[in-house]
């Protein structure tokens, strides 16, 4: 049975590198498209060596983290619950 995914979890995992947390949500096509935006942009930013040119490497992890935080919420309710067992009304006879 899959365990539930914690919003906060990937959100944090995701502000680290953009795409983990979607990784860990399942969504395997959303991390690895994050994923590859993050090397772009972290490339982009090592090439033209100023601080500025980092800002669209924060921008993709800062979206990243917002997608895994709100996706995790509608991941968790495709997770079937457990079947609570219906319990018989209890009659009392005197």
């Amino acid at each position: 049975m899959k365990k539930e995914k914690n919003s906060l979890i990937a959100a944090c995992l995701s502000l680290l590198i953009g795409g983990l947390g979607q990784l860990y949500n399942g969504q395997f096509l959303k991390g690895i498209l994050f994923l590859i935006f993050e090397f772009v942009t972290y490339k982009f930013g090592v090439d033209v060596g100023t601080q500025l040119a980092y800002v669209p490497n924060f921008l993709v992890s800062v979206v990243a983290a917002l997608d895994a935080y709100l996706s995790a919420k509608p991941t968790n309710r495709k997770i079937p619950k457990p079947k609570q067992e219906k319990k018989s009304p209890r009659v009392k006879i005197y």
